[in-house]
């Protein structure tokens, strides 16, 4: 009897001292009528992507022990040594590495934190 009771305890320890497993979700949201060039990366390993008008892109979802936190302005420097977006033959005056310039939410039912750097036409000069 003293063993169940004991074996109960460390389970119920055990699923108590586990961190919340959870996610980083890095969007582009381009609601303007231009297509946009992203390209990002870690440790020189570059991607670049296209994001057409009036769409949603996924960056990259990178799993965590974190569960639901705000990493504030390291929001990109724990995931991302290169990151910036290109237009043509504009300007967009939203800096992408600028946590000011970033949605932030939360999906708490599936331990998801997203940003969403968003474009609209007025950004677009």
């Amino acid at each position: 009897m003293k063993f169940k009771g004991i074996t109960n305890i460390l389970i119920v320890v055990l699923f108590v001292s586990c961190d919340t497993i959870g996610s980083y979700d890095y969007y582009i949201e381009n609601k303007s009528d231009s297509t946009l060039t992203i390209s990002y990366g870690w440790l020189s390993k570059l991607e670049t992507k296209k994001v057409q008008p009036h769409s949603v892109l996924r960056i990259d979802t990178l799993e965590t022990n974190n569960g639901l936190t705000d990493l504030k302005e390291r929001f990109l420097s724990d995931y991302f040594d290169t990151l910036y977006l290109q237009i043509n033959n504009s300007f967009i005056k939203k800096d992408i590495n600028s946590r000011s310039d970033w949605e932030y939410s939360q999906e708490k039912r599936n331990h998801k934190n997203i940003y969403r750097f968003i474009v609209n036409n007025q950004d677009v000069k």
